[in-house]
C-alpha cells in the first residue's frame, strides 16, 4: 500500500533552496517499508529524508535526472552525488542518459537503476491511422523563448515558398503566443489552437500531421509525439534539453535529430528531406509507436516496483 501526505513548502534564499514541512515527521511516525523521493539537491527536506532513513534503517530510493545537464560537473557536484548515492538504497534514473552521466562522473554502477520516464496518452494514434497523405507538422508545448517556435514558423514558410505543400499546427500557450497568433492571422498554412487539454482533440489534430517537431529545448513533448505515431524532430544537444526524454530518439529510426549549432539551416535540411521522402517517414512512424509502447509497457509504476522487489532481501549498499 502507498501513503501520501500533503505538506507545506517554503522557498529560501530567493528560491535557491526549498523546504517541505513535515516530511521527516511522517516518516518517523509511519515507519514505511520504503521511501521514494525526488532527488532534488536544492530541497533541504530531501537531505533530511536521506539522513532519517539511514538512521532508522529504512530503504530510501532517490529518483532523479542525475548529471545529464552538466557537461563538465565540478568536483563538488560529483561529491554531492556520491553522498546522495551512499545514503540511498538505489538512485533511480529517469533514462539511460541519466545513468550514463553518473557513470561518467565515476559513480558506482551498483547503486544505479533505470526506470525510463514515460507518459501514457489516453488517445494514442497507431501507425495504421495514418494515410501517408498528411502534410502537417505538429508542435505541442509551451510557447516560450526556449521552444524556438518562431524558427520553426520561418523554416516552414521557406519550405512553402519552395513549393512544398506543408501546414504547421501549433498547440500551446505562453509568453510567445502573441507573436504566433499574429503570424497565424496572415499565414494560411499556420494553425494555432492555443492550450488544449482534451486529449482526443489533440489526437484528431495530429491525424493531419506526419511528424512532430520541437525546434528548441524539449522534454515530455517527445513522448506525446511518439504516442501519436509522429516521429519527433529534435536537436542533438541532449544536455541542453528540458528533460532527458529527447535522448529516447534514435536518429533515422524512431525520430530525427538536427544539429543545434545552426538550428535554422539544419532544421530546414531535415524537414525538407522528410517532406520529400515519405517512405522514410512511414517506416519511422511504425518504429516511433513501437518505441512509445516499449516505454509504457510495463508502466513506470511497475518498473519502480520491480526495482523495489529486487532490493527486498538485499542489504544496503550491496
Amino acid at each position: 500500500t502507498f501513503a501520501h501526505h500533503l505538506v507545506a513548502m517554503r522557498t529560501l534564499l530567493g528560491g535557491r533552496l526549498v523546504y517541505q514541512y513535515g516530511v521527516v515527521r511522517h516518516i518517523v511516525r509511519d515507519k514505511p517499508d520504503l521511501v521514494l523521493i525526488a532527488a532534488n539537491p536544492r530541497h533541504l527536506s530531501y537531505w533530511l529524508t536521506l539522513a532519517t532513513c539511514a538512521l532508522l534503517g529504512l530503504r530510501c530510493y532517490s529518483h532523479g535526472q542525475g548529471l545529464y545537464a552538466k557537461r563538465s560537473p565540478s568536483v563538488l557536484q560529483k561529491l554531492m552525488f556520491r553522498v546522495m548515492l551512499a545514503l540511498s538504497t538505489r538512485y533511480i534514473c529517469y533514462a539511460p542518459l541519466v545513468r550514463d552521466s553518473l557513470l561518467k562522473a565515476g559513480l558506482p554502477a551498483k547503486a544505479l537503476r533505470v526506470a525510463e520516464n514515460s507518459l501514457s496518452i489516453t488517445c494514442p494514434v497507431e501507425p495504421g491511422g495514418k494515410t501517408g497523405l498528411e502534410n502537417g507538422i505538429l508542435f505541442v508545448g509551451r510557447l516560450r523563448k526556449g521552444s524556438k517556435v518562431d524558427i520553426l514558423v520561418n523554416v516552414v514558410e521557406e519550405l512553402c515558398c519552395q513549393g512544398l505543400n506543408l501546414e504547421l499546427h501549433i498547440i500551446g500557450d505562453g509568453e510567445e503566443s502573441a507573436v504566433i497568433r499574429e503570424a497565424a492571422s496572415c499565414l494560411p498554412w499556420l494553425h494555432w489552437y492555443g492550450m488544449i487539454y482534451d486529449q482526443k482533440r489533440i489526437s484528431d489534430i495530429s491525424r493531419m500531421c506526419f511528424i512532430g517537431c520541437y525546434p528548441g529545448d524539449a522534454g515530455l513533448s517527445i513522448l506525446h509525439y511518439m504516442a501519436l505515431s509522429l516521429p519527433p524532430v529534435v536537436h542533438n544537444d541532449f544536455a541542453a534539453h528540458m528533460g532527458p526524454e529527447p535522448s529516447y530518439v534514435t536518429d533515422g529510426k524512431d525520430g530525427f535529430l538536427f544539429s543545434v549549432r545552426d538550428t535554422s539551416t539544419e532544421l530546414h535540411r531535415v524537414l525538407e528531406s522528410l517532406a520529400r521522402d515519405r517512405d522514410k517517414v512511414r517506416a519511422a512512424q511504425v518504429r516511433t509507436f513501437q518505441r512509445y509502447r516499449s516505454l509504457i509497457e510495463p508502466d513506470l509504476a511497475h518498473r519502480m516496483r520491480n526495482i523495489f522487489h529486487e532490493d527486498e532481501q538485499t542489504p544496503r549498499g550491496s
